[in-house]
């Protein structure tokens, strides 16, 4: 999935510069688009990659509000 996500990066940066030197009365719109489209549908069948370690972050909140530095003690020390 990187390699895909990298390649329509490059595309991208490349049709940019490439727009720059054309006129738009060659189908170059038609092209940004078809791309654009083609990387979407890509993605649509891709599971979302969801955050389920919410306790980490109710950590480093209930740290933070306390004024100690989240990264010094891992939640695990406590449970020891």
């Amino acid at each position: 999935m990187t390699a895909v996500l990298v390649a329509g990066g490059i595309i991208y940066l490349y049709m940019i510069r490439f727009a720059k030197k054309t006129h738009p009365q060659n189908g170059l719109l038609v092209w940004i688009v078809a791309i654009g489209l083609v990387m979407r549908i890509t993605m649509l069948f891709s599971t979302p990659m969801l955050e389920d370690d919410y306790f980490r972050y109710l950590w480093d909140g209930a740290l933070t509000a306390r004024g100690i530095n989240p990264y010094t003690y891992a939640p695990q020390s406590v449970i020891d």
